[in-house]
């Protein structure tokens, strides 16, 4: 996934990576900052195979950098062509499989290359969005798949140099079949992967439609690149786990938190929220991730007191999506904690009929 901000944000760093992993650098104009083309490290150089990478782009970087989507696609081609083992060219080696199948569809050589190409995708022109959050909150969904469908649907619009907004879904599932893994870049401390639902409407939603196009969940990652000296990459349980230890239940940041009222309450809220969301889409959380929000803010008197009286709507918000989670078998919560819950429920909604 890549979106305007991070890359003004980075200067370009998820640009960076996926040329790196295809085996180009930039060439740039004197030492200036411009890039004014790409060139091909040699195999020798780069001691490993070329990786094949899709891009998922928002709708503010296809609207702010359609450059970059035409670098994009010329290093794609510049790969693409080059004579090479095909265990050590993973770029060629599927497009030319993939050209193969649509010419035995009946499709024309040069427009089968092209289809086997396009590895940048995002939602229709003019539009923004991936659909998932709209599903999730809507709570008209039963299993992944149809969460990964929506997300199909909503990103399978091709982009490059002769190609806008064009829906290319067969090109896009295969795409997500072939996936092995996903990657998403957290650049910056400033918020996390449990911050916003665009997470999970952008990357979780693309981890369930690689499994419900490939039949199975594949590994996913988050690279954190906060700090240039010190990056590292964790698996997405790993790093949605230490944000649970690190905010969600550290009483420094709820007492921070408190200091907002109203807001504060609601960005609790949005927390759980986005856990939830997180979860629907790719099955992240663990029993204990719940069990210690309801114990942390439901079940704690003096912290569900402060809720109810700064925000009793994000009281709320977080009690149902607890119970939902119960409901849909994402979290085996105890007998005694779910009546808890529902007691609560009930006396929230009691309050808020009070308020009207």
């Amino acid at each position: 996934m890549t979106t305007a901000g991070a890359t003004m944000r980075t200067m370009g760093e998820d640009i960076a990576e996926l040329l790196c992993l295809l085996g180009l650098r930039p060439v740039w104009l004197g030492t200036s900052e411009r890039v004014i083309g790409l060139e091909v490290v040699p195999l020798e150089e780069l001691g490993r195979a070329r990786i094949d990478v899709t891009l998922r782009v928002s709708g503010m970087f296809r609207d702010a950098f359609p450059n970059l989507i035409e670098r994009i696609e010329d290093a794609v081609n510049m790969v693409a062509v080059l004579e090479e083992p095909l265990e050590q060219n993973y770029v060629r080696k599927h497009i030319l499989e993939e050209c193969e199948e649509l010419m035995q569809e009946g499709e024309a050589r040069e427009t089968a290359f092209e289809r086997a190409s396009l590895r940048m995708f995002g939602c229709p022109a003019n539009t923004y969005g991936a659909g998932v959050k709209e599903l999730v909150q809507s709570k008209k969904w039963e299993t992944v798949e149809d969460l990964g469908e929506v997300y199909t649907t909503w990103g399978c619009h091709a982009y490059g140099r002769k190609i806008h907004g064009e829906t290319c879904r067969a090109d896009y599932i295969r795409r997500m079949a072939r996936a092995d893994l996903t990657v998403t870049n957290a650049s910056t401390i400033e918020f996390d992967v449990l911050s916003s639902e665009d997470f999970y409407n952008y990357i979780g939603g693309m981890i369930a439609a690689i499994e419900t196009h490939s039949g199975s969940q594949k590994r996913a990652y988050v690279a954190d690149s906060a700090d240039c000296g010190h990056t590292h990459i964790s698996s997405l349980h790993e790093e949605v786990s230490r944000i649970m230890r690190a905010r969600v239940n550290n009483p420094k940041w709820i007492e921070g938190m408190k200091q907002h009222g109203y807001k504060g309450a609601q960005e609790i809220s949005r927390t759980v929220s986005t856990l939830f969301g997180l979860d629907a889409t790719t099955r992240v959380a663990d029993n204990w991730m719940y069990e210690s929000i309801a114990k942390r803010y439901l079940l704690d008197e003096t912290n569900a007191q402060w809720l109810q009286e700064n925000n009793l709507f994000a009281l709320q918000n977080i009690t149902e999506i607890l119970l939902e989670a119960s409901l849909r078998g994402m979290w085996d919560a105890p007998d005694k904690m779910l009546d808890q819950l529902r007691e609560l429920f009930v006396s929230i909604d009691g309050g808020i009929e009070e308020l009207d």
